[in-house]
């Protein structure tokens, strides 16, 4: 009993209830503290600077030159298969349309459609 009556201070107890408050307030509005910190820390970029503009024009242009460049090499497939005697009039209708797609929102689809024309395409034996 005399070592309980020891330990257990007054400014003991003080400091345990201001801990399990702390502990308590952090965790209802903990959130917000972090979310502070995070924003200080990790500030948004806001405006796309000039430089960030150029970059995307280019990855832009590069995306668009890859379909127009895999178009291209369909045409060439198909024309090779044309003279070949193959009927091809629907592929080459269903590639054109793919070149149409050729925006920035549907690039992945227009390559997937080129790719499925290309090997559409009948070969020789």
């Amino acid at each position: 009993m005399d070592f309980l009556l020891k330990t257990v201070t007054p400014k003991k107890v003080a400091l345990f209830i201001a801990l399990l408050a702390a502990l308590g307030l952090e965790r209802r509005y903990g959130h917000y503290l972090r979310a502070w910190y995070l924003a200080r820390r990790y500030p948004s970029v806001g405006v796309t600077p000039a430089a960030g503009k150029d970059i995307s024009t280019q990855v832009q242009n590069e995306e668009s030159r890859r379909v127009v460049l895999r178009y291209q090499q369909v045409c060439a497939l198909l024309s090779a298969a044309s003279k070949r005697g193959a009927k091809v009039e629907g592929l080459k209708a269903e590639a054109d349309a793919a070149l149409s797609l050729n925006t920035p929102a549907y690039r992945r689809e227009a390559l997937r459609i080129l790719s499925r024309v290309q090997f559409s395409i009948p070969q020789k034996r």
